[in-house]
């Protein structure tokens, strides 16, 4: 059975991006695996789970799609490891 990855996960935008982010991109995701935290007219902040690490595919599909978004992943996984990931297009830090 995998861990539990829990990514804390803020995302800053324009304002339309942060709707159109928050009206399409996790549609079907489960609602125990998704907890919206916060919203303002710049920034977003979530908590998603993913299977044993990082959803670095999630992260690099958003960055790809949404111009200009800057994102910070702080995750920890049930067996001990954890980490954050920050950065824009083209430059994250891991």
């Amino acid at each position: 059975m995998p861990n539990d990855c829990w990514n804390f996960i803020t995302i800053k935008a324009t304002n339309e991006q942060i709707r159109t982010i928050l009206t399409t991109e996790f549609t079907s995701v489960p609602k125990w695996a998704f907890d919206l935290r916060q919203v303002g007219e710049e920034a977003l902040i979530f908590t998603i789970w993913s299977r044993c690490t990082p959803d670095k595919k999630l992260i690099h599909y958003l960055l790809d799609k949404y111009e200009d978004l800057w994102v910070k992943n702080e995750w920890s996984e049930e067996g001990g490891f954890a980490g954050i990931i920050v950065g824009t297009k083209g430059n994250l830090d891991r």
